[in-house]
């Protein structure tokens, strides 16, 4: 039990390391996971994602990298760089018609407690000069427990004209306060995606699904890796889908690559 405990800490005392140095190098990548629409077979959006690299090159766990972050007090950094690249970035990609891609980017629960997000995020899209509605939000499910605090900030970021997105939902949180005023989109978690195929596992992705669709709000199943979890989804209604077998996380150059060849 000790050594397990030594090496947990020894395990994060070098990823926080690894977190320092690429904040003071500058050496922080951010990778983009298109989100499809599946009636079209188009790629419509995608999520920023965190990359640093470890000792021998591969990308650190972006869960340890997270924890991490919000441990040692450097989240907002994190956070703030991934935005700033990320609007950047996304000013760069071919814009198809009437309908830009848009880009989804994750809200640590630290920074939905901090006032001064929307600020930053106003200043930010203005700086890029982004448009408001090519930015969604992602906050966890929790965010719907705080009532009171969660509806004030969902408020302030709708205000600022970004789409907000519950991720990971299992349909356990305060569904009351899922409703097409406030809620642009809704992420299952991966948990229900890969657990479909069992006649349990989709009566009740078949539950979640219905309960938010029924709202007229349009589901997003990730972590979608195999045909048949492609084949499933469609038959239970999600709208758009992300994952492996649609494409892993990459780099915006090739990101704009594919928005292209969609003409």
């Amino acid at each position: 039990f000790d050594d397990e405990l030594r090496t947990r800490a020894a395990r994060r005392k070098t990823v926080d390391q690894r977190l320092r140095t690429a904040l003071d190098n500058d050496t922080i990548e951010v990778h983009y996971q298109p989100i499809v629409e599946l009636e079209t077979e188009r790629v419509v959006g995608c999520e920023a994602l965190l990359r640093i690299a470890g000792e021998d090159g591969s990308h650190l766990n972006a869960r340890e990298l997270v924890d991490a972050a919000e441990d040692s007090g450097l989240i907002r950094r994190i956070e703030e760089t991934v935005l700033q690249r990320a609007a950047a970035a996304v000013r760069t990609l071919p814009q198809m018609g009437d309908n830009p891609i848009f880009v989804s980017l994750n809200v640590s629960d630290q920074r939905v407690l901090d006032s001064r997000f929307p600020l930053t995020l106003a200043r930010t899209m203005h700086n890029a000069d982004l448009p408001a509605e090519q930015v969604q939000l992602e906050l966890h499910p929790e965010i719907l427990s705080q009532k009171g605090a969660g509806l004030r900030l969902i408020t302030q970021l709708r205000a600022l004209g970004a789409g907000i997105i519950i991720d990971e939902y299992l349909g356990a949180s305060d569904s009351t306060l899922i409703n097409k005023n406030s809620i642009d989109l809704v992420k299952l978690d991966k948990r229900l995606v890969h657990g479909i195929h069992t006649d349990r596992g989709r009566t009740r992705a078949e539950l979640v699904i219905g309960s938010i669709t029924d709202r007229g709000i349009d589901v997003c199943a990730v972590g979608v890796e195999t045909p048949e979890d492609l084949v499933a989804i469609r038959e239970l209604g999600c709208r758009y889908a992300q994952g492996y077998l649609l494409s892993s996380p990459i780099e915006v150059i090739r990101l704009a690559e594919l928005v292209a060849a969609q003409g």
